[in-house]
């Protein structure tokens, strides 16, 4: 061989290996991380690498990722700190539990405190935002060993092994586990359970991000210290509340039979009335669900040409999912993006939806509920006048449409929802 064609190879070869080897290299680097627990760890060294390559889209997928799972764990050490009911004893399935002990002596919450903890998630989100925002869409693959993660959820400094991802996700839906065999084969399955993002994941996580920083916002913007002031004491065991006799004498929390308990499920849903008192973060959160469906279109936009068959977290019609079991067909995706035009135009008030008392043809448009907020009251929106300001002639969606999609998904159309937002 020619020792320009020898050069020319050698050079060719040390150009092309960080792009064929930079896959399994960052995939590996950031399961090793994620088993540990190490989400800290793992955010500086994954923003090192995006620092020295912005333009390296699996170690900015990867980053952002982190990001958000060190979101979550942050939120779930500081709820667990304040020992909520709601923490422990998930509502998923009857007598689920997260794997962690119950927090011995839980600290005392105030509304303040539980305001600045939805902040501050909301923020956390931000920076995961931030660093997905930087994508330019190119083309990756990071497998990872989702099951195998762990998390320090109770704060203790310490992710063992019953804070694994794929643990706290059976403890959370124990019969699903029981229908899979053995609880041994269970965890073998977690162990070889490995989810292929791409870059269609990318525009997932976005849209996710965003829907959830908007409830979020959507909360922030009214003023609910009332309600908490009275009902605080049906989540969490220790609160500063200006009645303080609402809480058991020995700090505990009623049982669901107590009248007591039954007394502030009344009062919770009597006061479940607030006033906006920023409307521009209610705005803001609008914005952030326009985002959420044109993210979420666009994920659909890119698996829909792809080719590939790789441990998909979601598939498009011609490929398999990494999740056993699950499965979306042509009609699925098609659907989908139907009803994604159907939310968008919701949002925009360019459609209504149809008000359930009188028969003058109005609607509500939903875009007004964000824009020009009123105060919001849950029994008079129940009962039909809270509706009042933003009832108006126009067009109104089709209940024909929303039944249609839900014999598309046969009757698990939320739960469709939840995977794919």
């Amino acid at each position: 061989m020619r020792p320009a064609i020898v050069l020319l190879t050698i050079v060719l070869m040390l150009i092309c290996a960080p792009l064929t080897g930079a896959a399994e290299d960052r995939s590996e680097l950031l399961n090793n991380y994620l088993e540990k627990g190490d989400l800290w760890g793992a955010e500086k060294e994954f923003g090192k690498l995006v620092a020295a390559d912005p333009k390296d889209e699996q170690a900015r997928f990867a980053l952002a990722v982190v990001k958000t799972m060190r979101a979550v764990e942050a939120r779930a050490q500081e709820f667990y700190k304040y020992g909520p009911d709601f923490f422990l004893r998930p509502m998923i399935v009857p007598g689920s539990r997260l794997p962690v002990e119950e927090t011995k002596e839980p600290e005392k919450i105030s509304y303040a405190k539980l305001r600045r903890l939805v902040k501050s998630f909301v923020e956390d989100l931000d920076e995961a935002l931030e660093v997905l925002d930087g994508m330019k869409g190119s083309e990756f693959r990071l497998n990872v060993r989702f099951g195998m993660a762990r998390m320090d959820l109770d704060g203790d400094g310490e992710a063992t092994d019953d804070e694994t991802l794929w643990k706290v996700w059976s403890a959370m839906n124990p019969q699903v586990v029981r229908s899979q065999g053995s609880r041994e084969e269970f965890e073998q399955k977690a162990v070889e359970f490995v989810i292929g993002f791409d870059a269609a994941d990318a525009h997932w996580l976005r849209a996710y991000l965003n829907l959830i920083s908007g409830v979020c916002e959507a909360g922030l913007a009214h003023d609910s210290e009332e309600l908490f002031n009275h009902t605080a004491q049906l989540f969490f065991p220790n609160v500063d509340t200006p009645y303080p006799y609402l809480q058991n004498a020995d700090g505990g929390q009623q049982g669901i039979d107590d009248f007591g308990h039954i007394a502030d499920i009344i009062t919770f849903i009597h006061l479940y009335s607030f006033e906006c008192e920023d409307p521009e973060l209610m705005k803001k959160a609008h914005s952030r669900l326009l985002t959420a469906v044109g993210e979420s279109r666009e994920t659909w936009h890119k698996l829909l040409v792809e080719t590939d068959n790789v441990n998909e977290w979601i598939p498009n019609p011609n490929q398999t999912a990494a999740i056993p079991g699950a499965r979306v067909t042509e009609e699925m995706a098609d659907s989908w993006l139907l009803l994604l035009d159907e939310v968008e135009t919701l949002l925009k008030g360019e459609k209504l939806i149809p008000f359930w008392r009188g028969n003058d043809g109005r609607g509500v448009n939903l875009k007004k509920v964000f824009t020009d907020p009123t105060r919001f009251d849950l029994v008079k929106w129940i009962q039909g006048t809270g509706a009042d300001p933003y009832l108006e002639q126009g067009t109104l969606t089709e209940p024909d449409f929303w039944n249609r999609i839900d014999r598309v998904f046969s009757g698990e159309f939320l739960g469709f929802a939840v995977w794919v937002n």
